[in-house]
Order: C-alpha cells, then structure tokens, then sequence
C-alpha cells in the first residue's frame, strides 16, 4: 500500500472530518448572481434619499443605511458562494422622477413591453447549475426588465434561487411568473425583505440561509 503525502494527508483529513470553511466549501459552486438593481438604471441618484419603486434605501436612506438591500443581498451571496454577477442594465434609463418612474414601470408591466438591454444574452449561462436572482418586487411582481431578460435566456434545467425586496407584498406573483417565463426551471423561494431592512440583519439572514441550504 502506497503512502500518503502529508500534504494529502492533511487535506483527506480536513475533508472527512468537515473542517472546511463554509466559504471554501462554496469555491466550486457553479452558480450566478443576477441582479437587478434599479438605481443603476436610473439617472444621477446623488439627490435622492430612497428610491421608493425599487423598495430600497439609497446610501443615507432613512434607516441611515449605506448599502440599498438589494445590494446587500448580492454582496453577501458573492462572498458567501464565490459566483459571478451579471448586472441587469436597460438602455433606456428610467427618470429619477418618481412619478414618472412609476408611471413607466406600469406601462411596461400592464403592456409587457419588451425591453432593451445593454447586453442581453447572459454570458456563459449553460455552465452554470445555480441561478440567485435578486430583485425588487414591483406591484407584487417582477419588475419588466427582469421578466424579459429571464423570458431572452435559457434556464432549463438550473435552479433559480429567488431573493426579494418588498414593501409589505411578500413575493407575490414571482414564482409563478418565473416558471411562466422560464419553462424547465426549478424556482426555490429564498427570502423577502421589507425595503428599508437594517443592512446588518439582511446580511445575516442572507448568510445563514446559504450556508443551511447549500448543497
């Protein structure tokens, strides 16, 4: 019987005996983050304090926070999972107003309107097993761009981990509307935050779920 290095030694050892880190765990896990954060789709935000039709807080919203929850949600996803993020951006950029603004997401979603994307093919998609899909949730559904670029790709097949903001909707329509859009999915519903959720609670939550349903 051939002897083990050390070094192979030590690593076997770590493996059965599950001292492995939760973040080193995740290394290779063939997942994408796909993010939907509105203010990135907006004109300069720098004047405005909440961005109330994405449910979130804008840098000193009034929670005083730093971080929108959205962005917080993705942040914690990254750095517990390792994967990569693929931003949703529109072409056309919605108006800082927020009537206006509102006024156009509902076009959009009464009409199902298709939307323009600056890339709208997801690069590398079939490689990854995992999708984390983080989103506001508009009238208690998905927003339109989100609804178009899931409807433009190929999600058979994977798992689409679905993490929300809201304003007092819970998840609404979502699950639905993704298995609408994309046949062959699996949809796990993951967690809801109310807009204006403290940053450290969300990343917490955010944690803690991953690392109990990681797989």
């Amino acid at each position: 019987m051939r002897k083990l290095s050390t070094g192979l030694l030590v690593l076997l050892i770590i493996m059965t005996t599950g001292i492995l880190s939760p973040v080193s765990a995740a290394a290779a896990e063939k997942s994408l983050i796909i993010s939907y954060d509105h203010r990135k789709n907006m004109g300069n935000t720098k004047k405005l304090s909440i961005d109330a039709l994405s449910s979130a807080t804008v840098y000193s919203g009034p929670t005083g926070e730093k971080k929108s929850t959205e962005q917080v949600i993705r942040d914690t996803i990254k750095s517990e999972t390792k994967s990569k993020v693929f931003e949703i951006r529109v072409k056309k950029a919605y108006s800082t107003d927020y009537e206006k603004t509102v006024q156009r997401a509902d076009e959009e979603i009464d009409r199902n309107k298709n939307i323009k994307f600056k890339t709208g093919k997801i690069p590398g998609l079939k490689k990854y097993k995992k999708i984390y899909l983080v989103t506001p949730i508009w009238h208690g559904d998905l927003p339109q761009p989100v609804r178009v670029l899931l409807r433009n790709n190929d999600f058979s097949g994977k798992t689409i981990v679905l993490f929300g903001v809201n304003l007092g909707s819970g998840f609404g329509s979502m699950v639905r509307s993704i298995r609408e859009e994309c046949p062959g999915a699996a949809v796990v519903k993951a967690r809801a935050f109310y807009g204006d959720a403290k940053n450290n609670a969300v990343k917490k939550k955010v944690r803690n779920w991953i690392r109990k349903n990681r797989k």
